[in-house]
């Protein structure tokens, strides 16, 4: 499971040869991780460690990556990526952790990753939108730029910051924020910005630029670069759990962050992956020069197709192997996130067939028990005051929501089962098998959610009753 994400923007400096010299040097002076006989020589592609402890380099092309695997003795894997691309100008650094059916316990909360502390030591970090990346608080309003910026902000007006960022305001007794502004920036450090009201006087200032829109006298706000991720706010008050509070804060950050989309050159799998590619269509395109010049005997020929099938079947292998761990990761998300907690609810017999399958189906009863709730603004009842708050401790991604807008799309017009429309059904999870004048679809291999589909369809209505079909079946 990602636990902790974010892209930086880097300066020129940070080459592809800088960025393995660095990672090196920070396995090097772990006192915890250090990989024993770790001798770089300038190369691009390198493997050091066991099967505790593990560090790869590669490149690609304008992307260099490192990897750092340890594997605990208690059934905890952690995974460490650092991905430099140097045509973005751009680092992006991601932390993992899984559990194995070994697992005995592991502690909740974790460090960000010492290697940011190194980048920022090594001045190699650019900036964003004039701030630096730090680890400590920044003083803002002082000056006229600073505050349109943050009138910008209030008015949720895009603005060109790559990071999230957390404004702090002063109280107007005390002129101190009620939170320590200092942890909050050390604890978010990479991942966000945390800027601190210079004086109280802006808050004053703001209200007016901005329609009193602005937050003030302690107030905390959060914006996102996501124009699609609404500002929170907190307001203080009387008996405020300060330090609950900024957990809050530094959770809903990080999970921001982790839910950002990644490119496949994001990845280390993925890039991978594209070299395995690379390298079967360079087999390939050898093959058939040999073909064409017809210069080499028939056994090297058929040596050759046997390397390039092999290369193939290898590229294959691993993709289906990345969807299984990707499935299983997902089943074992809910449990991990669970453990050392009270969960509210316990799983039965049935699985998560994908990552918050079961969430949506209890998120949705209880949505639709919500809105059959009476509403009486001035008679609030406890019963919808319980549903709403789990609906907002209990966030999800709405995959069936994106599952059926995709297969709505693939299925409109049906005539026949196309490459496009077969891709689609086994992406979300159908095994398609043939009889007679139909198709056979199986959910997840579970003969308990089957579907019949017809091999052609009788007239442009087909797709819809189909599509309708599976979402009852289904969703």
């Amino acid at each position: 499971m990602l636990i902790f994400s974010t892209r930086l923007p880097v300066k020129d400096t940070l080459t592809k040869e800088k960025i393995f010299e660095l990672v090196v040097r920070w396995n090097q002076g772990s006192p915890h991780d250090r990989i024993d006989g770790v001798a770089w020589d300038g190369g691009a592609h390198h493997r050091w460690g066991d099967e505790v402890r593990m560090l790869e380099i590669t490149e690609h092309d304008e992307i260099a990556a490192a990897r750092f695997v340890r594997n605990e003795a208690h059934g905890v894997n952690w995974n460490t990526e650092f991905i430099l691309r140097t045509d973005r100008k751009e680092i992006g650094i991601y932390l993992s952790r899984e559990a194995t059916e070994n697992t005995i316990y592991f502690h909740k909360n974790f460090k960000p990753p010492y290697f940011l502390k190194i980048l920022m030591r090594e001045g190699v970090l650019g900036q964003d939108l004039g701030l630096s990346i730090s680890d400590h608080p920044h003083a803002f309003g002082m000056v006229e730029q600073e505050r349109l910026l943050l009138v910008q902000l209030c008015l949720n007006e895009t603005t060109a910051f790559r990071l999230p960022v957390v404004y702090l305001t002063q109280d107007w007794f005390t002129e101190h924020c009620v939170v320590d502004e200092v942890g909050l920036a050390r604890r978010l450090c990479g991942v966000a910005h945390v800027l601190v009201e210079s004086d109280k006087d802006v808050s004053r200032i703001l209200k007016d630029m901005c329609s009193g829109q602005n937050v003030y006298d302690g107030g905390i706000a959060i914006y996102f670069p996501s124009l699609s991720a609404a500002a929170k706010r907190f307001v203080p008050y009387d008996g405020m759990d300060t330090e609950k509070t900024m957990e809050q804060m530094v959770r809903m950050i990080f999970r921001y962050m982790n839910q950002q989309k990644r490119e496949r050159l994001d990845t280390w799998d993925g890039i991978q992956m594209l070299q395995m590619r690379r390298h079967a269509d360079q087999l390939l395109m050898d093959k058939r020069r040999i073909e064409e010049n017809r210069k080499q005997t028939s056994k090297e020929k058929d040596e050759y197709w046997d390397e390039f099938v092999k290369a193939q079947t290898q590229v294959e292998t691993l993709t289906e192997q990345n969807e299984r761990l990707q499935n299983e990761i997902a089943i074992l998300r809910a449990r991990v996130d669970s453990m050392g907690e009270r969960p509210l609810l316990y799983y039965g017999n049935e699985e998560d067939y994908y990552q918050g399958e079961i969430l949506e189906f209890v998120r949705s009863a209880l949505a639709e028990k919500l809105d059959r709730l009476p509403k009486e603004k001035d008679n609030p009842l406890r019963s919808a005051d319980v549903l709403q708050d789990i609906l907002s401790a209990n966030e999800c991604e709405e995959m069936q929501a994106q599952r059926q807008a995709e297969l709505k799309r693939a299925l409109k017009g049906y005539r026949t089962l196309t490459p496009d429309i077969r891709r689609t059904l086994i992406d979300i999870g159908f095994k398609i098998t043939s009889d007679g004048k139909h198709h056979k679809l199986t959910y997840y291999d579970n003969d308990r959610y089957t579907v019949t589909m017809a091999k052609s369809g009788s007239d442009w209505r087909g797709g819809d009753n189909l599509f309708s079909e599976i979402k009852k079946r289904i969703y």
